[in-house]
């Protein structure tokens, strides 16, 4: 499967020449190195990330400065960076904020070493042994550079780096308004929406397209970052689950960004007014929570029994006259669609529901 075991590689001093490798440092240590940072890697991907990985595979500045301005001079040709610095193959950059960070070869708070290729960066079928990549650059390991704290920003990231990075490539990702292909219009997707239903605002057999047919796909993919990064919430009225016909939670379930989740639950314990619920969370305008039980669940981005995906607007939560295409509520809430969600068994009973996310929840109402 590609996955690490427990061997590793012999230690690089066992078996290269002493001479090379004292020779290979003090280059590293007069010339200093370079790495690339990419936003929606430092932003996005495992919650529990928040620093950088220790032994952090750099080049050496004159190599990394060579390949920066190589990429410069193409004209946003981000295959330079993948290849030239032994990514992998499957690297995609195309919709993403690039950032060159560079590092003194007197900063204190580092020292090199050759790779043993048992650090976390060492790609099966790239990694080569010798501190020089399949294109030749020279790298070493960073060691120290665990303490290099982020906490998922790449503000906060950068700031560990002060004048010495540079942004080389800016964000393609467009706001949702500007997300929509050429030839396709919100409008025409909230059309489609409509004809989805029957005179009596019951569903009938019509389907929307799926976003990928008419979404920015950076858009789409920056998106599905945030949940994944952040995690999700939603509200559950013990009403609606005790007193339900269905023992699970529904496929694909609306669940909204975390933090826009927080601020709303925030804005409704400050005021004790259900009507907030309602209208932040795009619930049936006719829906009354006078009387309810209430409690907000949280979902952790790396939660293995889900995924995340845009709303298509076909799914069982998509409300009449209240859904909009792009993963948006018409408050401004990023939602998305759980996928795996009816795995998730109540049995009609809320003890039972809660279990499913034990110290996820909490009774707000």
């Amino acid at each position: 499967s590609g996955q690490r075991n427990s061997n590793q590689v012999r230690a690089p001093g066992a078996y290269l020449d002493p001479c090379y490798i004292e020779d290979h440092i003090a280059k590293f240590k007069t010339e200093g190195a370079g790495f690339i940072v990419v936003k929606s890697w430092t932003e996005g991907g495992n919650p529990a990330y928040t620093t950088l990985p220790p032994r952090k595979f750099v080049g050496l500045r004159s190599d990394m400065d060579a390949i920066v301005a190589a990429y410069k001079a193409s004209n946003d040709d981000w295959s330079i960076l993948v290849d030239r610095l032994n990514l992998g193959s499957s690297t995609n950059l195309s919709c993403d904020e690039i950032y060159y960070v560079k590092i003194a070869g007197n900063d204190s708070r580092f020292s090199f070493e050759l790779p043993t290729g048992n650090e976390g960066g060492a790609i099966k079928g790239e990694w080569v042994p010798g501190g020089r990549t399949g294109y030749g650059i020279r790298e070493a390991a960073l060691v120290g550079s665990q303490a290099i704290v982020h906490n998922k920003s790449i503000a906060t990231f950068l700031n560990n780096f002060p004048s010495n990075y540079e942004q080389i490539r800016a964000s393609s990702v467009p706001d949702l308004a500007d997300a929509f292909n050429q030839g396709t219009t919100k409008a025409q997707i909230l059309a489609e929406f409509a004809a989805c239903f029957d005179g009596n605002g019951q569903r009938n057999s019509n389907q929307v397209r799926a976003p990928g047919a008419y979404l920015d796909p950076c858009y789409i993919e920056d998106h599905i970052s945030k949940f994944k990064s952040e995690g999700a919430g939603f509200i559950v009225v013990k009403s609606w689950t005790e007193g339900s016909s269905y023992t699970t939670l529904p496929s694909r379930k609306f669940v909204g960004l975390q933090s826009d989740m927080d601020a709303i639950i925030a804005d409704y314990k400050v005021s004790n007014d259900w009507h907030i619920l309602v209208d932040r969370l795009n619930l049936d305008p006719t829906t009354d929570l006078s009387g309810e039980e209430i409690y907000y669940i949280k979902i952790a981005g790396n939660d293995s029994r889900f995924s995340y995906e845009i709303p298509t607007g076909n799914e069982s939560g998509a409300i009449r006259g209240e859904w909009a295409p792009g993963g948006q509520t018409g408050y401004g809430i990023k939602e998305a669609a759980l996928v795996g969600s009816q795995n998730i068994i109540h049995n009609q009973d809320m003890t039972t529901f809660l279990a499913n996310f034990p110290n996820l929840w909490e009774k707000i109402r």
